[in-house]
């Protein structure tokens, strides 16, 4: 990623990747890896591009339950962003939500999108559906090549792929159902 030529963009959105709270932890367990991974690239693009606001999107599913965007934003926090930097959009159910709420508090400004990789293209997809302009700023990825002092090990079965099969089927049948219900 370039940053300079990005001093123009105001806003770095984040989307909420899931929580679970257990008030005896602090805010940081809350999070699931996805929303870790998501808040510790977009702290660090903030801190590359010290203009930008962060903007946390997401609530839980759950009634009563403390918003993925609130948990996020608390976290984003106690690891040092300034609270007058930090957005809260915590009425986004899913990601199709994600873009009609940011809306109204983007318009039609360029932004930095904060999602995993895989979840990234079916995001951008729905935000230019709805005319917005997103910068993928992808992070946790699947695949990826990784350094192995041992090739052979490469070779031996782990449980790792089959989670990562799991999430490839769940954006594909997520962009089959948006198309199914004419969102993209």
């Amino acid at each position: 990623m370039d940053f300079q030529t990005l001093k123009s963009v105001k806003w770095v959105v984040v989307l909420g990747g899931g929580s679970a709270v257990d008030p005896r932890l602090p805010a940081s367990t809350y999070l699931s890896a996805a929303s870790l991974f998501r808040l510790s690239e977009a702290i660090r693009i903030h801190n590359r591009l010290p203009q930008t606001k962060l903007i946390f999107s997401g609530r839980s599913g759950l009634a009563g339950v403390t918003p993925v965007a609130e948990i996020m934003a608390e976290t984003a926090a106690e690891f040092g962003a300034r609270p007058e930097k930090i957005i809260i959009e915590a009425d986004s159910a899913d990601t199709k939500d994600h873009p009609i709420y940011l809306k109204k508090i983007i318009g039609s400004d360029q932004f930095l999108l904060v999602s995993s990789a895989s979840h990234m293209p079916r995001a951008v997809a729905l935000f230019r559906k709805q005319g917005m302009r997103p910068i993928p700023a992808p992070t946790n990825y699947r695949a990826m090549q990784r350094q192995r002092s041992i090739p052979l090990l490469g070779l031996l079965p782990r449980p790792g792929p089959l989670a990562e099969s799991n999430q490839a089927i769940h954006e594909y049948l997520g962009i089959l159902w948006a198309k199914f219900r004419g969102l993209l």
